[in-house]
């Protein structure tokens, strides 16, 4: 199996484990809900005003056991929701872009909830709320395979949600002193204490004044406090991990067997995993 993913996000890093990390945890994770549960309103509801009625099927997803024991849940009625595909052909295309989207992102919000809140009393109600979205993001877009290099792949939100492992960066970077620019680790200056300090403007910045703009120039000597200075990170290696310090950092295509489907190679598949009964979660690589 190959696979594809994402090992980091732009903006804050979040907190190491403990307090603060369940905090950012929480209100990250309950925000997501709450746009998936109002995404999805928005979409059903304008559906149902140009006459497109979305019947959710009752047993979509119930777990009713611990989320410790990975309770696998009910899918969506097959036959409805192919009903439902055909009716909508008669959406104008802007809106049917439109409302596509709104059901897309309804679905993307859901799956990060999970993220966010797997280890929470919340859990069940993000499970839940996957499959609502992905059985409506199912019937209105499909969840067509592609054929890449010999190889079919699936970016199912609702199908790689649940393998339960994240990807997390190994990231390397240099810290060197100010003054002398050797290891910090292994020099003789103590940061925070005044040297000479030779300015040397790599990268268009100053040793002395970085991240500040500043008019000292290349070669000149000045008095300065000795601090550490960070080099450019650089990416190492990319690890399989069951909770990423990026909660969204997951799994976002995989490659898909399709050797016990009819077909010819090449041919068009879709995926069957936001459909029928759901298998539950797996952490097995």
């Amino acid at each position: 199996m190959q696979f594809r993913g994402l090992v980091l996000e732009y903006g804050e890093i979040p907190p190491a484990p403990g307090p603060f990390r369940d905090a950012y945890l929480w209100a990250h994770g309950t925000t997501a809900l709450n746009a998936a549960s109002r995404l999805y309103s928005d979409a059903t509801r304008d559906l149902a005003i140009r006459g497109h009625l979305w019947r959710e099927d009752p047993s979509i997803c119930s777990p009713g056991s611990p989320w410790s024991a990975l309770t696998a849940c009910r899918g969506t009625n097959v036959g409805a929701l192919s009903d439902f595909s055909e009716s909508i052909r008669t959406l104008d295309p802007p809106e049917y872009a439109r409302l596509a989207t709104l059901v897309q992102e309804s679905e993307r919000a859901a799956v990060s909830a999970l993220n966010h809140l797997e280890r929470t009393s919340l859990a069940d109600a993000c499970h839940a709320w996957i499959h609502r979205t992905g059985a409506l993001r199912r019937a209105l877009v499909g969840c067509r395979l592609t054929y890449e290099d010999g190889e079919y792949w699936t970016n199912c939100a609702t199908r790689l949600a649940h393998w339960r492992v994240g990807l997390s960066a190994g990231i390397q970077t240099s810290r060197l002193c100010s003054a002398c620019g050797k290891n910090a680790a292994m020099c003789d200056h103590i940061s925070g204490t005044d040297a000479p300090h030779t300015i040397n403007r790599r990268d268009e910045t100053c040793n002395v004044c970085s991240p500040v703009p500043c008019d000292h120039r290349e070669g000149q000597v000045v008095l300065a406090q000795t601090r550490t200075v960070f080099g450019t990170p650089r990416l190492d290696h990319a690890a399989i991990v069951r909770y990423p310090r990026f909660p969204d950092a997951r799994v976002t295509a995989m490659t898909v067997d399709v050797s016990n489907r009819s077909g010819r190679e090449g041919g068009r598949f879709e995926c069957a995993a936001c459909l029928g009964r759901c298998a539950g979660f797996s952490t097995v690589l």
